[in-house]
């Protein structure tokens, strides 16, 4: 399944998988993958559970200044100089298994899996999908994959159009969204456009340690009023890739 760059870019479609494979079945075939250069991705803190098995060429393709640093000996960032094949491996334990596994959905198929892929083991409200979504788009920043970023973006964005979103979400997202990030632009400029719509998201909004949301908020304000009041598009939020 070949992602056409040019095309999502332009368009406010969103980027979900509906006819593949859920995130738990992707994953316990990548468990069982066999991989000529494998390299170990642990989901979950718990490193006795079976990982997952990407090829090294993959992961370094999508994300050359972080995974292909790893492996490069000549980087001052390599992890792996000395590593033999069974010591490659990635335990990313600041993310929640969920964020992992639609990584992993994402290196596969280059899309994100529609909520009804998700097997969480309870059932997800929409709320929660677009946390998961803002999650997963932090993940791709720090990861350093924009292709990823833009992909969830998307997604995130055609949630806030399916699910309005609540407060819990604004105040959760704003506590990790890095300031004048591409998310915490999108999800104040969302709140701006439900306060002028009547909604109350900003009102008693805890912004204790939420360093830059006065210039931020002051960014979403002046792309709202050049629109007019409207939403923005998908397109608008996309990073660099």
């Amino acid at each position: 399944m070949e992602l056409d760059e040019d095309r999502d870019a332009d368009s406010d479609s969103p980027i979900t998988a509906t006819n593949t494979e859920s995130t738990s079945e992707l994953l316990a075939r990548l468990q069982n993958a066999v991989c000529s250069s494998p390299v170990k991705i642990y989901v979950g803190r718990n490193t006795n559970i079976r990982p997952a098995l990407i090829e090294q060429d993959i992961r370094c393709e999508v994300s050359p200044q972080y995974f292909a640093k790893c492996f490069d000996k000549d980087s001052p960032f390599a992890r792996f100089k000395e590593a033999d094949e069974e010591d490659r491996s990635f335990t990313f334990a600041d993310y929640t298994p969920d964020t992992v596994k639609v990584f992993l959905y994402w290196l596969t198929y280059r899309r994100i899996p529609a909520m009804s892929k998700l097997d969480t083991g309870a059932f997800m409200l929409g709320s929660e999908y677009q946390l998961l979504l803002a999650r997963c788009w932090a993940f791709g920043e720090d990861k350093e994959i924009p292709r990823m970023q833009n992909a969830v973006m998307k997604a995130f964005i055609a949630s806030l159009r399916q699910v309005e979103m609540t407060v819990d979400v604004l105040q959760k997202v704003l506590k990790f969204a890095m300031r004048e990030s591409r998310l915490r632009v999108a999800v104040l400029e969302e709140a701006l456009y439900l306060e002028a719509d009547g909604g109350e998201l900003l009102e008693g909004l805890d912004v204790k340690g939420v360093f830059g949301f006065g210039y931020d908020m002051s960014r979403a304000k002046t792309a709202i009023d050049k629109r007019r009041g409207r939403r923005g598009r998908a397109a608008e939020y996309l990073v660099k890739v």
